[in-house]
């Protein structure tokens, strides 16, 4: 009963969380558009994807591993170690990223300094992760998620109330980031203690041991995959950023902004079967692995249809109304955007059970080939047609990432059938 009853609190408290974390971008741009001007939305927008792409990295796809670690094959100290460092290297690269634009006349002094603190504020995501997949791993996700959910709501309310209140961009970004560091290592402290491997890091000194090691090498192409999913889904802002202008950015910032809710809210719809996926292959209960997957693929699809078609009949206009600007010009590339958020969705699932199965390593191959094809093709869409450009390169490259990661996934399934039946 106890256990089912966890399982009732994970699911509701994820549900919280994978919609505040899903909406936080949206509504605060809400906001930013309607009080400052569409160059800060424009900052704002390429802010928040860079600080998705280097939280990302921070973590280094660990999470999934760690969850499915079910014979503790790692300590926690361990994952601890791991993402220490791993987080020490992505800032120090986030540092010489910007100082590079700052120092090629690409950025203002301005905007590098809100980018730095909008992407320290995302970073620490990065180390709350490995104790809420501490907490998953013994069966308690519903504990990381009902921090997540605090945690993600203080920060979002207290940007739109500085927001309101006037407060520059930069101003606010600070503020926030403060605040959010000193309700991050509150939760922490608070709810760690309370699970036995949390003291595996008592008396804690920086080092890096020989599991240390193996654990980042191990993860390494996970870390490939999921960094380079980032990429890949955000490739035409990082374009529209090198290329364009903040005005540009803006406006696909709006019309990509409801695919984006699709792709974070799809992670934490399939969060809470991480953990079953990875006991599912591991006892070889192919039929049941299998049958979970197909289950998250109809969901995806059924989201994705339903978004789409409202997105068509309604999403402009409240789109329009919403941001404080007309839209209308760009229903076509609307209607792309939401079909390629559909195919990401797929992506970002279909990691899972390649990572459970332990082939995390087409991940890496399939994002370092669509990376490729983003620099290849992207220049090019991008000065050609602008935010159509944009649209179509980003349904593109996740469509071929769909069907190479699906492919690869029955291709995997059937191997293991074959091996079982020798």
């Amino acid at each position: 009963m106890k256990t089912e009853s966890n399982k009732k609190k994970a699911f509701l408290w994820n549900t919280a969380s994978g919609l505040i974390n899903a909406g936080q971008s949206a509504v605060i741009l809400i906001f930013i558009s309607h009080l400052l001007t569409k160059n800060d939305v424009g900052i704002f927008t390429i802010a928040y994807a860079l600080g998705n792409l280097f939280s990302t990295m921070g973590k280094y796809g660990v999470r999934n591993f760690q969850v499915t670690d079910i014979n503790e094959q790692y300590s926690f100290r361990e994952y601890f170690n791991s993402r220490t460092l791993s987080s020490v290297g992505v800032m120090l690269l986030m540092i010489v990223y910007i100082l590079f634009q700052l120092c090629t006349g690409k950025y203002t002094l301005i905007k590098s300094m809100t980018i730095v603190l909008i992407c320290l504020w995302k970073m620490i995501d990065t180390a709350e992760d490995v104790f809420y997949g501490m907490y998953q791993q013994q069966g308690r996700l519903d504990v990381g998620a009902r921090c997540y959910t605090i945690r993600l709501t203080i920060s979002t309310v207290l940007f739109c109330l500085l927001l309101m209140f006037k407060s520059p961009l930069f101003v606010t970004s600070m503020t926030v980031l403060v605040v959010s560091i000193v309700s991050s290592l509150f939760i922490i402290m608070y709810t760690a203690p309370r699970f036995r491997q949390s003291h595996e890091i008592k008396n804690y000194m920086p080092s890096l041991s020989a599991a240390d090691k193996e654990l980042l090498k191990a993860c390494f192409p996970l870390f490939l995959g999921t960094s380079l999913s980032i990429f890949v889904g955000n490739a035409p802002k990082y374009l529209i950023d090198w290329y364009l202008d903040d005005s540009t950015q803006a406006i696909f910032g709006y019309i990509m902004m409801p695919a984006f809710v699709i792709m974070v809210l799809n992670q934490f719809i399939y969060q809470p079967i991480i953990r079953d996926l990875g006991e599912l292959w591991s006892s070889g209960r192919l039929n049941a692995f299998v049958r979970r997957v197909l289950k998250q693929y109809l969901i995806v699809g059924g989201i994705t249809a339903v978004v789409i078609v409202a997105g068509v009949i309604v999403g402009i206009p409240i789109l329009s109304v919403m941001y404080n600007t007309d839209l209308s010009a760009f229903r076509p590339e609307f209607a792309i955007i939401l079909l390629g958020g559909g195919f990401y969705a797929i992506v970002s699932f279909i990691m899972v059970p390649l990572t459970a199965m332990r082939n995390q390593n087409v991940i890496s191959y399939g994002f370092i080939a669509a990376s490729i094809l983003s620099l290849v093709l992207g220049r090019a869409l991008i000065l050609w047609k602008g935010v159509m450009g944009a649209s179509v390169l980003y349904c593109l490259l996740n469509l071929i990432l769909a069907m190479i990661f699906t492919f690869c996934f029955i291709l995997f399934v059937n191997k293991r059938r074959r091996e079982m039946n020798e």
